[in-house]
């Protein structure tokens, strides 16, 4: 019985502590609200995979879309000969089958005009020699801002559209209307006519 009666009076002294320490505080016990983590702060933390998927849509806003370009009296496309990733490489129509060296993107310039880039070598299509003659080589060069490399494009309004050489003011042209295979893309005066005129696809 006495010892009950210590055991109490001990105890009491510690309960009135803690309560007391509780008024005084009443949130030592709660854990700290962290700060807020930022998203900058987030980044470091994602993993490679995360990182990835986070930066895919800025990357593809500014990715240059590459498409076929249909020359409307053949049906082909508009070719690098034997895909060649070489300077002066010839611009040739083709039978359409979707390899990178058929694969365009027009890359604005300025001023409505456009660098029309092969994927399959990231070269610009130009008139050889800055020529101005009709007839002249068409090819595949490495891009400058030089006039002769860049192609005002003109909607016909009929699905199809002529590129316009800025330098000769002349258009991009199938040669002698031919539907040949390896028929030589070159400039010629604007005629209208139907291997004047391409479809982007």
């Amino acid at each position: 019985m006495a010892q009950r009666f210590r055991a109490r009076h001990l105890l009491a002294p510690v309960g009135a502590l803690l309560a007391a320490a509780l008024v005084a505080s009443p949130q030592a016990a709660a854990v700290a609200d962290p700060e807020p983590v930022t998203q900058d702060e987030l980044v470091p933390y994602l993993g490679h995979e995360e990182r990835e998927q986070q930066a895919a849509p800025q990357q593809q806003a500014h990715a240059p879309q590459y498409r076929l370009v249909v020359a409307r009296h053949s049906g082909k496309c508009l070719d690098i000969a034997g895909a060649s990733t070489d300077n002066a490489a010839r611009a040739i129509q083709f039978t359409c089958s979707g390899s990178s060296n058929q694969r365009w993107a027009l890359i604005p310039t300025k001023d409505g005009f456009y660098h029309i880039v092969a994927r399959h070598s990231g070269q610009c299509l130009e008139v050889a020699r800055r020529s101005t003659d009709n007839g002249a080589r068409v090819q595949q060069w490495p891009c400058s801002s030089a006039p002769h490399h860049q192609w005002r494009r003109v909607d016909l309004h009929n699905g199809y559209s002529k590129f316009v050489n800025r330098n000769s003011h002349k258009c991009l042209d199938v040669n002698g209307a031919s539907q040949a295979n390896g028929t030589r893309v070159v400039q010629w005066s604007c005629t209208g006519g139907t291997n004047q005129q391409w479809r982007l696809v």
